[in-house]
């Protein structure tokens, strides 16, 4: 019968520039300090990317004789659309704040009101006013 290979893992490697640092024999005592020193490094790095990243949008405005502000007080003009409450169609006669724009299901007292006998004309805000 052949014997078992016992096969090993293989070894961590993170490769940095053309260099790799084998990690497989760092300490765990090391390995954290080095993850701390890496988000302290990683904080660094984010900070100094965002200022860049701000003055490169500050020269593209430019380039069109805005500011950054100006551009960003337009966004709205981009942004999806924010819904508008649509005014209601029906309404609750014996609650007159329920109403419903037949957007969505049909609320609870609707079906009620409906399953009672009533019809959706005459639950319409303006034959409930009348």
């Amino acid at each position: 019968m052949p014997k078992a290979v016992k096969k090993t893992p293989p070894k961590q490697v993170l490769p940095v520039g053309k260099q790799a640092i084998d990690i497989s024999s760092v300490p765990t005592p090391r390995l954290k300090s080095l993850m701390q020193e890496i988000e302290v490094e990683l904080k660094k790095r984010e900070k100094e990317d965002r200022k860049k990243a701000l003055a490169r949008f500050q020269e593209v405005a430019a380039e069109y004789g805005l500011t950054l502000e100006d551009v960003l007080a337009d966004k709205k003009k981009f942004s999806r659309r924010e819904h508008q409450a649509l005014p209601a169609k029906y309404i609750n006669p014996d609650n007159p704040k329920q109403t419903w724009n037949e957007r969505g299901p049909r609320p609870k007292w609707l079906k009620q009101l409906l399953e009672s006998g009533r019809s959706l004309e005459e639950l319409t805000l303006t034959s409930v006013q009348e």
